[in-house]
């Protein structure tokens, strides 16, 4: 209620409710709030400042909650939109908003939705495609073991093996003293 009256005040300049919006967005990200709460404080800012400073990252919080919750095909949906977005960006020299970490993690999160999906071919492809690349993202545990699981349930032992080989050396033990 109070965030909404914060939100409303006519006299705020666009700039500051931009801000208000994005701290709204990101407190909800830094909280661990349920994903539901995650998509509509994102759709939320979205929908006010469709191309404000932080879209990219209201979206890549939405494709996150909508993964998090087994909506796989509204979170294909939000990869696309910014694996749109980021080829443009990319293409666009002049342009330095292109951002490799959100490209690259968006690829993954499209890999794994098409497995939930059971749209294996599409998966495997993705897989096939960027493995070199997000084996040096510090996700890639997350990703080759979910990519892993998707190989054992097709009966592929092997594959499910060798994927998890090729990330294990990039795992680190979180009980490990630095």
């Amino acid at each position: 209620e109070a965030i909404a009256k914060c939100m409303n005040i006519p006299r705020n300049n666009q700039e500051l409710l931009e801000k208000i919006y994005y701290l709204d967005m990101h407190c909800a990200e830094k909280a661990q709030d349920p994903p539901p709460i995650a998509v509509t404080r994102a759709k939320r800012y979205l929908y006010r400042f469709p191309e404000g400073p932080n879209y990219r990252e209201a979206l890549a919080m939405e494709l996150k909650a909508y993964y998090d919750m087994g909506m796989y095909n509204e979170a294909i949906n939000t990869a696309k939109k910014i694996y749109v977005d980021e080829l443009n960006s990319a293409k666009k020299e002049v342009d330095k908003s292109y951002n490799r970490s959100l490209w690259m993690r968006t690829v993954g999160f499209i890999g794994e939705c098409y497995q939930q999906t059971g749209d294996y071919d599409r998966a495997n492809k993705i897989i096939k495609a960027y493995a070199n690349i997000l084996i040096n993202e510090p996700y890639a545990p997350e990703v080759f073991i979910s990519w892993s699981k998707t190989a054992e349930k097709m009966g592929q032992i092997y594959e499910a093996i060798r994927r998890l080989e090729v990330v294990l050396p990039r795992t680190v033990d979180p009980d490990k003293k630095a």
